[in-house]
């Protein structure tokens, strides 16, 4: 027994070291369930004609047509994904829920995209097409299955759910998108467990993007009651953008050229020192020189000063005023 304790003791005492190494240094994984999404697979690009999200396992999530921009983000943490994971509290903008019907110049075909309200933004913007509104562009109504005139919408304008999976339209996303950013504050200190936000490293930057998805919520592993994850994915083929990682140099342009103290203020920036806390500033990857001396004043022309200065004497006409 003796000989069996001090095994156990010697396997302990090499075990310890490496938990307590574990404990501290975790490293960071990606907690997308599914990272390479039926669109990256497939298409190697978003549906922009895809209305609803899937939420179920094993079929992915589908990314929709939207319009956001995002101020902290991640692109490292999920390896070999073609996605951008960012802070949804830092994110304005919205999923596109409206159908548009667009069509070309001597060209019958109808092409359907999902765009703003106004059926402008993401493809309703290329170059030749003019869009409009489901219900604008389809006449009669019937034709359609679009609802009567000032009557609710009709039952058949909902999208029938695929096989392995429940949609969620556009509308409940955006929903979910605004409850999402309500709540985070709130729920920020009762949340127990580990969060898929945690893994993330996010940083400064400007991305816009024209196609995301909402990911599954937290669950509470002692209530099982569901919170928002945090974040959203954005679909790095339709962004644009990047990280503020540009050494820049801002200063006030009006005072630099009044030859008085410009406030130079080194700066974080996008790579043309234009985005992000150089926005509306005049900046540049150098600091401006010093300006040089004004140059001096050349002398007047005697005659032109004598001039000048018989504006002081106080004459009368031809002659000069008396002395008093």
């Amino acid at each position: 027994m003796p000989a069996v304790g001090l095994h156990g003791l010697l396997l302990l005492a090499l075990l310890v070291p490496r938990l307590v190494v574990g404990a501290s240094v975790r490293a960071r994984s990606c907690p997308l369930a599914n990272c390479r999404n039926n669109n990256n697979v497939d298409s190697g690009a978003a549906s922009l004609l895809e209305l609803s999200s899937q939420r179920t396992a094993g079929c992915g999530q589908t990314f929709m047509p939207a319009h956001l921009t995002c101020s902290s983000c991640d692109i490292q943490t999920c390896k070999g994904c073609n996605n951008v994971i960012c802070d949804v509290s830092k994110c304005i903008g919205k999923f596109y829920n409206q159908e548009c019907w667009c069509t070309k110049p001597f060209n019958p075909a109808v092409d359907k995209f999902f765009c703003d309200d106004d059926c402008s933004g993401g493809m309703c913007n290329t170059k030749g097409l003019t869009c409009k509104t489901r219900e604008k562009a389809c006449k009669p109504w019937w034709w359609c299955k679009l609802p009567p005139p000032k009557e609710p919408d009709s039952f058949l304008q909902k999208m029938s759910s695929r096989a392995c999976s429940q949609k969620e339209s556009s509308t409940r996303l955006n929903e979910r998108l605004e409850q999402t950013k309500a709540l985070l504050a709130v729920e920020e200190e009762s949340r127990v467990g580990k969060r898929q936000i945690d893994d993330f490293n996010f940083q400064p930057g400007e991305w816009i993007c024209d196609s995301a998805l909402l990911p599954k919520p937290d669950v509470n592993p002692l209530t099982l009651a569901q919170s928002p994850a945090g974040f959203i994915v954005m679909d790095l083929t339709t962004c644009s953008g990047g990280f503020f990682k540009s050494k820049c140099f801002c200063y006030d342009k009006f005072l630099y050229f009044r030859g008085q103290d410009a406030k130079v203020s080194q700066l974080d920036c996008d790579e043309g020192c234009g985005q992000g806390p150089c926005g509306g500033k005049t900046c540049e990857k150098e600091a401006p020189p010093p300006l040089p001396d004004p140059t001096p004043a050349p002398p007047l022309d005697p005659l032109l000063q004598e001039l000048a200065n018989q504006g002081m004497l106080r004459n009368y006409g031809t002659q000069m005023s008396p002395v008093t």
